[in-house]
């Protein structure tokens, strides 16, 4: 379930119909970008089968936006070891630590989490204290392509060990109610409509370009630039948003059900 190669999707939509919206899961999203410049994908969430053996626990308490998958054979994990920036926790069966993001290796503030399991198991994600938007993958995007740090940094320690990552799932683990999250991003001003029967886990946003210049509004309100938090005012259901992105990318990650 690799995003650049399956999900990623160019959305245009320019009149949406709630009841419509929901049916094709490509949410809330209306662009009024004249070039069309933008990207969305609607991606589904499922608990990992081993999150709840003991060895896994500790993952409910600190993960948040997660990627994994299994490898289907077992890991030499002193063999992966090395690659990774920190240890933060190494038992016999599994390690746990930094790991680089592949385009953001100088960036040690953009390190994931990296969960390996000699069954196989490989866990990419961030803290639950950090807005689910900072997995966005801002180097290299375009207005076809979404990718996320998560995914790309599972495929990379998948690539270590000698196996391809297939069959690459997502999971919030803060919120097990939720079903989907959604990716919308673009390099234009855009609106956006939350249907009100839908159940917000979370609303974040990511922005990047001109350090000097570049932000992010909500109807005329800033909301800084960077990763972060938003609110349920900041994006009430049922009603239309401007969003307004001076001199950058911006991207929205909702998590919902």
């Amino acid at each position: 379930m690799q995003l650049r190669s399956k999900l990623a999707k160019t959305i245009v939509i320019l009149s949406v119909c709630i009841g419509i919206t929901i049916i094709l899961n490509l949410a809330w999203y209306k662009s009024s970008s004249k070039d069309g410049a933008s990207s969305g994908a609607d991606i589904f969430l499922a608990r990992p089968a081993f999150a709840q053996e003991e060895e896994a626990s500790f993952l409910d308490k600190e993960a948040g936006i997660a990627a994994y998958t299994n490898l289907g054979q077992t890991v030499n994990l002193g063999a992966v070891k090395t690659a990774f920036r920190t240890i933060e926790k190494e038992e016999g069966n599994y390690i746990v630590g930094s790991y680089p993001v592949p385009g953001y290796e100088d960036e040690e503030a953009e390190d994931v989490h990296c969960f390996i399991h000699i069954n196989g198991w490989i866990v990419t994600y961030y803290s639950q204290e950090e807005p689910s938007s900072k997995i966005v993958r801002w180097k290299d995007w375009d207005s076809k392509t979404i990718g996320t740090k998560i995914e790309d940094t599972l495929i990379a320690a998948g690539n270590v060990i000698g196996v391809a990552p297939k069959n690459i799932k997502y999971y919030h683990f803060k919120y097990p109610e939720a079903a989907k999250f959604m990716i919308i991003a673009d390099n234009d001003d855009f609106k956006i409509t939350i249907p009100g029967d839908l159940i917000i886990h979370e609303r974040t946003h990511s922005t990047i370009g001109s350090e000097k210049y570049s932000k992010l509004n909500i109807d005329g309100v800033s909301k800084g630039k960077g990763d972060g938090f938003l609110s349920y005012s900041d994006l009430k259901p049922d009603v239309t948003h401007d969003v307004a992105t001076y001199y950058s990318n911006t991207a929205l990650v909702i998590i919902y059900q």
